[in-house]
């Protein structure tokens, strides 16, 4: 797969629709590989929020903050 198949297709799976019908004008900025990143971390992090609340296990105590006295 070329770079920009493999773009397309991360942008797919992201649901950009916005984005994928102006593809053939956008795919070669370069604007398009940063913001495909921060859309995927940016998500990645909101998805793991999302179950950790759904979880309902709260947050984790590190371990520096435990008094081992």
């Amino acid at each position: 797969m070329t770079e920009p198949d493999t773009q397309r297709a991360r942008a797919t799976a992201l649901n950009l629709h916005g984005l994928l019908a102006h593809w053939n004008e956008v795919a070669a900025e370069a604007w398009v590989t940063p913001l495909l990143g921060s859309e995927e971390q940016e998500r990645a992090g909101r998805g793991l929020e999302h179950r950790l609340r759904s979880a309902h296990i709260g947050r984790f105590k590190p371990l520096c903050d435990f008094d081992w006295s």
